[in-house]
């Protein structure tokens, strides 16, 4: 089975955030949505996203979740 990406949820103060992949202190990001809904992507050097910090957005966090393995799984073969 391919490696899955790193994933960790928490319910805080009305938000539930999840964090999928593994984001670095030094990776550029983009920032969308607003108080309620809001997404953090880690950005690779090429523009695409290699980890995110989500807020009330589960489908995005399952989707990424699958992206990330089949990106991981293609990287490593």
């Amino acid at each position: 089975l391919p490696q899955q990406p790193h994933y960790v949820w928490s319910d805080q103060f009305g938000l539930r955030l999840q964090v999928v992949g593994s984001p670095r202190p030094c990776d550029p990001f983009a920032l969308e949505g607003d108080n309620d809904s809001f997404a953090v992507r880690y950005l690779d050097q090429a523009g695409g996203t290699r980890a995110a910090l989500l807020a009330n957005r589960p489908l995005e966090a399952a989707a990424l979740r699958r992206e990330l393995q089949t990106i991981d799984a293609l990287v490593a073969a």
